[in-house]
């Protein structure tokens, strides 16, 4: 199962890495207590993700680097992420409030929910698949990738749910590990879910061409 293989390879990378994130997750509590905006932070988290991913050296220098070049575009693509999902809410909640069949439309937007809740898995690490890192573009691309691997995607939500709840019934992995172990599960969920598009593309070319 590539879901289940992508979860294991990230718990590995935690692993091998953990002098590391542990630290840099700290800073990223600390930052949510004092209210400082944690979209960048988690850029930078994602940042190493993405250079584990591809089998690249990283250090803390990495994550300050990325924090700073990456400083607007994470901060617009949290607020994007934010108004969109406020925006879902909102709808879902309106629409639940009628009992006739517009009632029907809350399905709609239940669906809606689901794709983008199972869509931040790739938001912020799309960030750095980019030659120049644009916010639409990300959220454009999350998106697809969801509806052309839903399954894979729902897979790898679903564990890193699983892995979620148990960090909160054993609040010291939610402060050491959570932060930096979904960085690693999204990026690496995201590099699995390109190579697969970009191999199921490459198919169907070549049946076009015969």
């Amino acid at each position: 199962m590539r879901a289940l293989r992508v979860v294991a390879l990230s718990i590995r990378d935690f692993y091998e890495e953990m002098f590391l994130f542990v630290p840099l997750n700290l800073i990223w509590w600390i930052a949510s207590i004092v209210i400082i905006p944690l979209a960048p932070l988690t850029a930078g988290l994602c940042y190493l993700g993405h250079r584990i991913a591809h089998e690249q050296r990283v250090d803390s220098g990495f994550f300050k680097e990325a924090v700073r070049d990456f400083l607007v575009p994470s901060l617009k693509l949290g607020l994007l992420d934010a108004v969109i999902l406020i925006t879902i809410l909102v709808n879902l909640m309106f629409y639940s409030r009628f009992t006739n069949w517009v009632q029907l439309i809350t399905i709609l937007w239940i669906y809606v929910l689901i794709l983008w809740a199972t869509a931040q898995l790739y938001l912020f690490p799309l960030l750095f698949e980019q030659r120049e890192p644009k916010v639409l573009m990300a959220v454009r691309n999350a998106a697809v990738l969801v509806l052309a691997q839903p399954l894979f995607t729902l897979g790898v939500f679903i564990l890193a749910l699983l892995i979620t709840l148990l960090c909160t019934v054993l609040p010291i992995l939610l402060i050491l590990v959570w932060p930096g172990l979904m960085a690693l599960i999204g990026s690496r969920a995201l590099m699995e879910a390109l190579e697969q598009t970009r191999a199921t593309a490459s198919r169907d070319s070549e049946k076009g061409e015969r």
